[in-house]
C-alpha cells in the first residue's frame, strides 16, 4: 500500500464492494452430514451367500463425519446406489489422531455424534452389485438426507444455460440433474413468467437469460444449487455442463401454459354475423369461450357469441360427415368472406411428465460413459425389423441389373460420338474451308449439276455484256 500503485478512491471502492458483497456458503454440505468412506467391508452371513449369490448384502462403512452432526436413525444416500436407513452408528478410535493437549468429545449424547469423529456405519439390504463391482479407485460417498428429501415431487428451479455450451436446451429433452447427493435423469419443461404472472412454455431455453425449469424428481430444500449435464462421459462434448440452476420450490406442480390456436372456416355469412365450423367439437365447449376475441387472417376482429341454434343448423345444407354440433355464431366489425380463416388464440395447460431415473452407476460394471447418455430421441424403444421377402430381394437385384445395363449403353453411345468427332476432324482438319457439296453431302442426279450452275453462267454473261 505504500507504493503508488493504487489510488485512494480505488481502494475505497474496493472496500465498499467487499463490505456489501454476498458470499454464498456451501449451505448443503453445512446442513447435511456426510462421510467419505475410508474402509468398506461386506459382513453378510456366509449361509445366505451360499444359498443365493445374488442376495442383498450387509455392509460396514467407516470414515470421518463431516458437515453436521448425525443421529442413528438418519436415512442416508449412497452415491450411485440409492437410499438406505442406518441400522447402526458406532464411534471408533481415530486411526490418525491430532496432536493436542486436551481430548475433544466426539459423542454429544444418546444417538448423536459430532463432526470430525471417526464412525462405523452399518447398512443392510444393499444390492449385491455394489459388492461385486466394487472399485477401490472409485470413492464412496454417504450423505444424510432429510425426511422431505425421501419423496419425489415437482421441482421448480431458475435455470440459465452455460455460456460455454453452444446449443440451446430443448423442452422435454432428457438431461442429467445433480442436486445434493443425488444424480438422476429427468425430462424438464422450460417456461418464462410473463407480465400477467403466467408461466408460458418455451420450446428452447433463452440464449442469455434465466428461465424457469419444472421437472419431476426427489425434493430438495430451496436455494439448493443444481448442475445440469447431458452425459457422464468426458469425451462426448467439448464442455459437459449444460446449465446451472437454483431450487425455488418443491411443494406443488406449477401451472404451465402453452399458447396455441383454434382454426375455423365460415359456413354461412349474414352481414357481419357468421357461422363458423371446425373450431369446436361440441356446444358445451363453445360455452367456455363465450365473448372471446377472434381474428381472421385478413385482420378483421370479432368475438364469439354463442352456439348456433339447432333450427338454423338443420336448415343449412351440411356436407356429409360434418357434425351438427360445434358450429358457433360470431360477430365481426366488418364483413368477412367465405375464403377467410377464423383464428382463436387460447392457452393450453401442459403437464410435466412424472419421470425420473436415478443413476445407479455404482451397481453396473460397464463404464459410465456407456450409460445414461441418450437424449429423448435416442431413448425410444428399438423397432423390430421385419423379415425381407425373396421377391423383394429379386426385384431389387433386377433394378440394379437394369441400372448397370443403362449405364453401359450410355458409355457406348458416348464412345461412338467421340469416334465420329475424331473422324470428322481427320477428314476436315480445323481451319480448312469446306465446299458447299462437302458440307451438304448431296448426291446429284445426272444432268442436275448443269442446271444448278446455269444461273451463275447467266449472271457472268450479263456482266460481260454490260461492260461492252
Amino acid at each position: 500500500m505504500d507504493l503508488p500503485r493504487y489510488r485512494m478512491h480505488e481502494i475505497s471502492e474496493l472496500a465498499s464492494f467487499i463490505s456489501v458483497m454476498d458470499f454464498h456458503p456451501l449451505s448443503w454440505r453445512a446442513a447435511h452430514p456426510y462421510v467419505l468412506v475410508k474402509c468398506f467391508e461386506d459382513v453378510t452371513a456366509l449361509e445366505r451367500v451360499d444359498k443365493d449369490e445374488k442376495c442383498d448384502r450387509d455392509i460396514i462403512l467407516c470414515g470421518y463425519l463431516r458437515g453436521c452432526d448425525i443421529n442413528k436413525g438418519t436415512k442416508v444416500h449412497i452415491a450411485g446406489v440409492g437410499d438406505f436407513p442406518l441400522y447402526g452408528v458406532t464411534s471408533l478410535r481415530d486411526p490418525f489422531p491430532l496432536r493436542c493437549t486436551h481430548k475433544k468429545k466426539r459423542f454429544r449424547g444418546k444417538e448423536i455424534f459430532k463432526t470430525g469423529s471417526y464412525l462405523k456405519l452399518e447398512v443392510r439390504d444393499v444390492p449385491f452389485e455394489m459388492v461385486k463391482s466394487f472399485d477401490r479407485s472409485h470413492p464412496i460417498l454417504v450423505g444424510g438426507i432429510g425426511s422431505e428429501e425421501e419423496y419425489a415431487g415437482y421441482v421448480q428451479v431458475t435455470l440459465k444455460r452455460h455460456s460455454w455450451h453452444k446449443k440451446l436446451l430443448k423442452t422435454r429433452d432428457i438431461i442429467i440433474v445433480s442436486i445434493g447427493w443425488k444424480r438422476y435423469q429427468t425430462s424438464p419443461i422450460y417456461a418464462m413468467e410473463d407480465s400477467h404472472g403466467r408461466l408460458q412454455m418455451l420450446d428452447d431455453t433463452p440464449e442469455d437469460m434465466e428461465c424457469r425449469a419444472i421437472f419431476w424428481g426427489p425434493r430438495a430444500p430451496p436455494n439448493t444449487e443444481v448442475v445440469v449435464v447431458q452425459s457422464l462421459a468426458d469425451h462426448k462434448a467439448a464442455f459437459r455442463i449444460l446449465a446451472t440452476a437454483v431450487v425455488l420450490d418443491c411443494n406443488h406442480a406449477a401451472k404451465i401454459l402453452k399458447k396455441c390456436k383454434r382454426v375455423g372456416t365460415p359456413l354461412k355469412i349474414i352481414n357481419m354475423t357468421a357461422f363458423i365450423k371446425g373450431m369446436f367439437t361440441s356446444d358445451l365447449v363453445i360455452d367456455r369461450f363465450k365473448n372471446q376475441r377472434i381474428l381472421t387472417n385478413s385482420g378483421i376482429l370479432g368475438k364469439i357469441k354463442k352456439a348456433a341454434d339447432k333450427e338454423l343448423v338443420d336448415g343449412l345444407k351440411l356436407k356429409e360427415g360434418l357434425s351438427r354440433e360445434g358450429i358457433t355464431e360470431c360477430t365481426f366489425k366488418d364483413n368477412i368472406h367465405m375464403s377467410d380463416i377464423v383464428i382463436l388464440h387460447v392457452w393450453r395447460q401442459e403437464e410435466v411428465s412424472q419421470f425420473f431415473n436415478p443413476l445407479m452407476t455404482a451397481l453396473d460394471p460397464t463404464p459410465s460413459d456407456r450409460i445414461w447418455e441418450h437424449s429423448i430421441l435416442q431413448c425410444a424403444e428399438p423397432v423390430d425389423v421385419l423379415p425381407v421377402s425373396k421377391d423383394l430381394v429379386n426385384k431389387q437385384e433386377e433394378i440394379e441389373e437394369n441400372m448397370t445395363k443403362n449405364q453401359q449403353i450410355k458409355e457406348l453411345l458416348k464412345k461412338l460420338e467421340e469416334k465420329k468427332k475424331a473422324k470428322a476432324l481427320k477428314e476436315y482438319p480445323v481451319g480448312s474451308r469446306r465446299t458447299l457439296e462437302q458440307r451438304r453431302r448431296v448426291i446429284f442426279v445426272e444432268g442436275e449439276p448443269r442446271v444448278r450452275t446455269f444461273p451463275k453462267v447467266r449472271r457472268k454473261c450479263s456482266q460481260v455484256s454490260s461492260d461492252f
